[in-house]
């Protein structure tokens, strides 16, 4: 275990990221390996963790590989400490997790097939309310998440995409979600994240997205900005937000603003290495 942990942050010392190195550790190194080499990868996992604070829901996908390769210890432990420490709480619906290459392997199956479901609602009734005891705002904050998240998608149902008159409306509704998200920021300004207020708590992707393929991309993303920013730095969540909005200007506008694209023309590209600086993306 010692070889492995000096190994590892060897390894992250190679990397200049501004952000936690965690996300790309497990990325690059953890998760290739995690089926065909669950020994190793789980001794990599455990170092990592000891080196760093890792996001939750990659425990989440990884103790149900545990529990794919049979490591019963290691999945229930995990369980309990994402239950009553991160706030999630399993039910029989909770497809988020496709393992493994078959998509038809879901969370909720494997989890049958081991016959551990009713195990696994017992803890979650004997624990969750333990996380909200110890979390109130979190629960508060997650809630409204749900909600918005939910109204986000309901109003894409049924609507075509040539009712301008109706996509107008969807788009000013997201813009409400928006401002609502930003109400629900902490003290600091950061977003919702699965380390502060639990697994489920970054749903605002979506919400991000949508706003963001608007006519008012730019000015969403300067008003959005300085709220990734600081959750970024503290390294509470990965670069998915900078890369998607490199996308989003690709497909409207044909340039991009981070550099993440290739053979795409970069906005302001003069202050690119200012920008990649200033976020670690070197």
């Amino acid at each position: 275990m010692k070889q492995i942990t000096i190994f590892l942050l060897l390894f992250i010392s190679s990397f200049s990221y501004s952000q936690n190195p965690s996300y790309k550790l497990f990325d690059d190194s953890i998760y290739p390996i995690i089926d065909k080499e669950y020994d190793k990868a789980k001794s990599l996992f455990i170092s990592l963790n000891e080196a760093y604070q890792v996001d939750p829901i990659f425990k989440k996908t990884f103790c149900f590989y545990a529990l794919k390769h049979d490591d019963l210890d290691y999945f229930k432990n995990s369980m309990k400490d994402l239950i009553v420490n991160y706030g999630y709480k399993y039910c029989k619906y909770d497809l988020s997790l496709s393992l493994i290459d078959n998509s038809e392997l879901t969370l909720t199956k494997l989890i049958k097939d081991k016959n551990l479901e009713n195990w696994l609602f017992n803890v979650s009734d004997s624990l969750y309310p333990i996380w909200i005891k110890n979390n109130p705002r979190s629960f508060e904050v997650k809630q409204k998440l749900r909600e918005i998240h939910t109204i986000d998608q309901a109003m894409r149902i049924g609507f075509p995409e040539f009712d301008s008159l109706m996509w107008d409306a969807i788009e000013k509704k997201d813009y409400q979600n928006l401002k609502t998200l930003f109400q629900l920021c902490d003290s600091n300004g950061v977003l919702p994240n699965n380390f502060d207020q639990g697994i489920g708590s970054t749903d605002w992707f979506f919400i991000f997205l949508h706003n963001i393929k608007s006519y008012q991309t730019f000015e969403i993303w300067e008003e959005f900005e300085p709220y990734l920013e600081r959750t970024y730095l503290a390294g509470k969540i990965d670069n998915d937000c900078f890369v998607m909005y490199d996308r989003i200007l690709a497909q409207f506008y044909g340039v991009q603003y981070f550099g993440f694209l290739e053979d795409v023309p970069i906005k302001d590209e003069e202050h690119l290495l200012e920008r990649k600086g200033k976020y670690g993306f070197l």
